[in-house]
């Protein structure tokens, strides 16, 4: 069983084109695959797109008012957890319709190779980024560098990226050891925190690359950058000097 994890803030002009995306690539590769959208106090019809959406078995976890990316990701997971079973997978991506659902196919064979978890990476060999302004790209870039001297992971390059695939089991571990602190980071953050969480139990990770569609994103973006920088940092900071579990 592949559940797939999408946190969602307003993303009623999007919401749609990523599930019938999602749809076609488990109907074509045969996956048997479920989709759990946590809604996370939007005020467009994210809810409603989710309710309606009849292609593929679609859970929706929902509240008001809007308590950001890292309590969505967490619960979406925790959610996802509770309801495995051995050898299910579970996926994270973003529900703009940026990360494109056909790598899901060949992040589940990078899995079944003997992974615990398999990156979409924007820094890869065969990776292309479309529609992203050069500002963001350029800090994205120097981010990366930077993640990769003071907290160097084999077989990572993209330390903030939401879209991967995870051994459940392995989560599950992860989230026993941690349990409600495994995700404490504010904003987009949260997706470098609980990669130092899993780092800590040594997991095998690899990547694949990945051809961001921010093209096709219709949503305003949510990632407000000078205050993602700074709580990157501080955490950056807790970890290099021990203060991380």
């Amino acid at each position: 069983m592949l559940s797939i994890v999408l946190p969602a803030y307003n993303e009623d002009q999007s919401l749609h084109s990523l599930l019938e995306g999602i749809r076609q690539i488990l109907e074509r590769f045969h996956i048997d695959g479920r989709v759990i959208v946590v809604n996370d106090g939007s005020t467009d019809r994210t809810g409603d797109i989710t309710r309606s959406f009849a292609g593929v078995p679609v859970e929706l976890i929902e509240w008001h008012p809007n308590r950001g990316l890292a309590e969505s990701l967490k619960q979406g997971l925790a959610r996802a957890i509770r309801n495995s079973q051995k050898g299910d997978v579970i996926i994270t991506m973003d529900a703009d319709n940026s990360h494109p659902p056909d790598l899901i196919p060949e992040m589940i064979s990078k899995l079944k190779e003997g992974n615990d978890v398999v990156i979409a990476s924007r820094y890869q060999e065969g990776s292309e980024v479309r529609g992203v302004p050069a500002v963001r790209r350029l800090l994205s870039n120097g981010a990366s560098n930077l993640f990769r001297v003071l907290v160097p992971i084999r077989g990572v390059r993209d330390y903030t990226g939401g879209y991967r695939i995870y051994d459940a089991a392995f989560l599950k571990r992860v989230f026993e050891r941690f349990g409600d602190q495994v995700i404490q980071q504010d904003g987009f953050g949260c997706t470098l925190e609980l990669l130092l969480r899993m780092h800590t139990l040594k997991p095998t990770i690899c990547e694949v690359p990945l051809i961001l569609r921010y093209d096709l994103k219709q949503s305003e973006s949510k990632m407000r950058i000078w205050p993602t920088i700074k709580g990157t940092l501080r955490l950056l900071g807790r970890h290099s000097f021990g203060r991380e579990n």
